[in-house]
């Protein structure tokens, strides 16, 4: 591309799509990378891609949040009244698209037309303390996320109502979820990262453990696949955790770098990559 690439890929068909600090958004062939579109925008694409279903969602930094064609890259629809750059990973949950952005906001658009269903904030009028940089997730009917305020909420999908909200623990944004959907993963700026129930009306955990990576604010979001909880830290240490008890299974150090949020695949491994530009396959040892 014409630009760094700080986005992360999605990857859906046989096809790659990626966003460039080059204002554009590729569309790759995954076999030979062969270039199959790309679509201008007017601002660097820093934001990640959800594909689902054909679709590609995927945010700007240019107040645009976009739904394009996965086989041309038509625009479906877009959403122009964002009021700042879109970084995250959009979540696609029931009949709405939900990302956070750098103006203090959550949305929650209509997949069928881009229309605004709701947006959310947290109260803070400062923009720093957004919940922009975590990738939400969802389940029983539940968007949870986390942001710079070092809490944790609990927001109602259909009417945007907070359900919870916690700042018990120092989390900042991280958050991800069981592949149960049973589980919210929450890692803490200091040692911890915490598992609350998805279906409680109220912040319940389920396990706590100390993970010892010391202070940290790397937003890598806790990944599981396989029964096991993946994240990596700001100096290079990536964490594997049993998901239903929290034990810890391994710890390994790929650099001394902040890494990004884990790849998983199947029988216990997982890609990693870290911004000295190293990426990394790691297997378990058994």
């Amino acid at each position: 591309t014409g630009g760094t690439v700080y986005s992360t890929p999605d990857v859906s068909e046989g096809k790659v799509v990626i966003g460039s600090s080059d204002r554009r958004i590729y569309c790759l062939d995954t076999d030979h990378g062969r270039l199959l579109w790309k679509k201008q925008t007017g601002a660097p694409v820093v934001a990640a891609a959800t594909i689902r279903d054909g679709v590609v969602y995927i945010g700007g930094s240019d107040g645009v949040f976009r739904a394009l064609d996965l086989m041309t890259g038509t625009v479906k629809w877009e959403f122009k009244n964002v009021g700042g750059f879109i970084e995250t990973k959009p979540l696609v949950y029931q009949d709405k698209v939900i990302f956070g952005a750098w103006d203090t906001y959550l949305y929650a658009l209509s997949l069928k037309d881009g229309s605004l269903l709701w947006k959310w904030t947290n109260g803070n009028a400062g923009v720093l303390y957004s919940p922009a940089a975590c990738w939400p997730v969802a389940a029983n009917g539940k968007v949870f996320i986390v942001a710079p305020d070092r809490f944790i909420t609990a927001i109602d999908a259909e009417t945007a109502k907070t359900v919870w909200r916690s700042n018990q623990h120092q989390v900042r944004e991280c958050v991800g979820i069981s592949e149960d959907g049973k589980r919210i993963y929450a890692r803490c700026m200091t040692d911890t990262v915490i598992a609350f129930s998805s279906s409680a009306s109220s912040p319940e955990m389920v396990w706590v453990t100390n993970c010892g990576y010391g202070y940290d604010i790397d937003p890598s979001m806790p990944v599981e696949r396989e029964g096991e909880v993946y994240f990596g830290t700001k100096n290079g240490l990536i964490c594997a955790l049993d998901a239903h008890s929290g034990v810890i299974l391994w710890k390994h150090r790929v650099g001394v770098t902040i890494v990004s949020t884990p790849a998983p695949l199947a029988n216990h491994r997982v890609i990693v990559s870290d911004l000295d530009g190293r990426i990394s396959l790691l297997e378990e040892k058994h």
